[in-house]
């Protein structure tokens, strides 16, 4: 599949048009880090889990696969993004409820502390309000949950692979919140966090695993 073509493409308030979606779960739909994300964010197999920005819900199948009890659901505002999970997914059979839900990190579908464990995974910079979404995020914890981030370390990536992104990568990407940003908007947001960086063949990532202040 060719990439999109940026300057008729269209992003508005994060939601992607079905174009730049369908290139983008092409060509990133499934990753070595999605099967690594479990491990990264040490899920306990009775968990309720939400993942925001879940994209074609890879990383949703990859956690229902190793749950005993439980639940998740993946929230995607682009509304392309949510069907081809749901495609994706029939036919899968998993132990735990799955569900995919059109929605934005600022307005997440889930009652106040009704959440284990909230993922992030590469979507963080595409938030419309990461101030709102934080709150949100705290709203939906449970008080000994957690929030964890995980970001792609691109500049690691790039020289070790010596290739270039391509233009819709760097488009993608050209609002990249550092680890230090996103653990100072944590703590103003009232969670306390720790980052540690993970890197294996064909991973290099930054974790930041977060959990509301007492």
């Amino acid at each position: 599949m060719s990439k999109p073509d940026l300057k008729h493409s269209s992003c508005k308030n994060g939601i992607w048009d079905r174009k730049t979606a369908d290139w983008y779960v092409a060509r990133w739909g499934k990753q070595p880090l999605h099967r690594a994300v479990p491990e990264l964010c040490q899920l306990a197999s009775t968990e309720r889990v939400l993942d925001i920005g879940c994209g074609s819900g890879t990383v949703v199948r990859e956690i229902a696969a190793r749950l005993s009890t439980g639940e998740v659901l993946g929230v995607d505002p682009t509304p392309r993004m949510i069907e081809l999970a749901l495609e994706i997914s029939d036919g899968h059979e998993l132990s735990v409820p799955v569900r995919f839900i059109e929605a934005s990190a600022e307005r997440l579908p889930c009652p106040d502390q009704s959440c284990d464990l909230v993922l992030a995974i590469n979507s963080l910079h595409h938030w419309e309000d990461v101030e709102a979404g934080l709150a949100e995020v705290r709203r939906v914890l449970k008080p000994n949950g957690r929030f964890v981030l995980i970001d792609d370390l691109w500049e690691e990536i790039q020289r070790h692979s010596g290739h270039h992104h391509s233009e819709a990568q760097q488009e993608s990407h050209s609002h990249w919140i550092s680890p230090e940003t996103i653990a100072e908007s944590l703590t103003t947001a009232g969670f306390s966090s720790t980052s540690c960086e993970y890197r294996a063949p064909e991973i290099a990532v930054s974790t930041i695993t977060a959990q509301p202040r007492r």
